[in-house]
């Protein structure tokens, strides 16, 4: 259990209302449940009890948060006693690879920012085959990437997880006999480009950029437009996400092709396990997921 897990006790109880404190805390919803939960398992008690008028503390959340309290400021006072002189804690970020979300990743490092004045969270641009060496000596502490195992010293928190299925005409004559295709055979498509938001068509403008067939971006929530498009030729294909495979079964002119896992984008933070002791660095991580899953949750 980290002193973090306890704040957020404290917030929830304090509102009696897991929005309320979600809000305070600049968390989802979700995040918030799910860290009062981690902490009930652990404590072996439940520390709310749903009411008419929303969630209070049960008899043994009064007396957790008492403890809690106590523990809260004993930390503050620790800190404040040892912490030298006070200069803002370093996080060195560092993005590299499949970096079609950049730009949220970004916007949510200024915001941790400009919430925690006592932290500075730093961001380096680094080419792929420095990122992982900048991680292991230290040069940076969290790596902000598309994930995959480093080795046993290194922890991985995913951010983001996007799959997208290919939507074809029946009638095109570059339907694969597999119903297969890779990023090459998907630069060789006429492709309407879509999605809910601009993250997933970002994510395929970034495999078919480099592709000499012409294509279409159409940002839209309205799929039926786009199942019908397809179906009467204005592309030869279309990718949005992987929910597509509802729209080809309700529409017979439309055929579903997987995408190999080179298409998929599945972004987040590689960092040393170490890490996972670091109060500060708790903090980001959590704040980072609970941002990515408002940003994605409204989308």
């Amino acid at each position: 259990m980290r002193i973090e897990d306890l704040r957020t006790f404290i917030a929830v109880s304090d509102f009696n209302s897991y929005s309320k404190a979600a809000e305070s805390l600049y968390m989802s919803r979700t995040t918030v449940m799910r860290i009062i939960s981690t902490v009930e398992s652990e404590l072996k008690c439940q520390l709310f009890e749903k009411t008419s008028k929303g969630i209070r503390l049960t008899d043994k959340g009064e007396k957790i948060r008492r403890y809690a309290q106590n523990l809260i400021r004993n930390y503050d006072e620790m800190l404040s006693e040892v912490g030298g002189d006070n200069k803002p804690h370093v996080i060195n970020l560092g993005m590299s690879g499949y970096n079609a979300d950049k730009f949220v990743a970004t916007r949510c490092v200024e915001r941790f920012n400009s919430l925690n004045p006592n932290c500075k969270v730093n961001i380096y641009q680094l080419p792929r085959d420095e990122a992982r060496e900048a991680l292991a000596d230290g040069r940076i502490d969290f790596l902000f990437s598309t994930l995959s195992p480093i080795n046993q010293y290194f922890d991985c928190v995913s951010l983001i997880s996007l799959e997208f299925v290919l939507l074809m005409n029946t009638n095109s004559s570059t339907i694969p006999e597999d119903r297969k295709m890779d990023a090459n055979d998907l630069r060789r498509q006429d492709l309407i480009v879509t999605g809910f938001s601009d993250i997933p068509i970002q994510v395929i403008e970034n495999v078919v950029k480099f592709s000499i067939r012409p294509y279409i971006k159409y940002r839209t929530s309205d799929m039926t437009l786009i199942y019908d498009m397809v179906a009467k030729g204005y592309g030869s294909a279309v990718v949005i996400e992987k929910d597509a495979r509802i729209g080809a079964s309700i529409n017979t002119d439309l055929v579903p092709v997987s995408l190999a896992p080179s298409v998929f984008c599945n972004l987040g933070l590689t960092f040393k396990t170490e890490l996972r002791h670091d109060p500060i660095a708790n903090r980001f991580v959590e704040f980072m997921r609970a941002e990515y899953e408002d940003t994605y949750s409204k989308m």
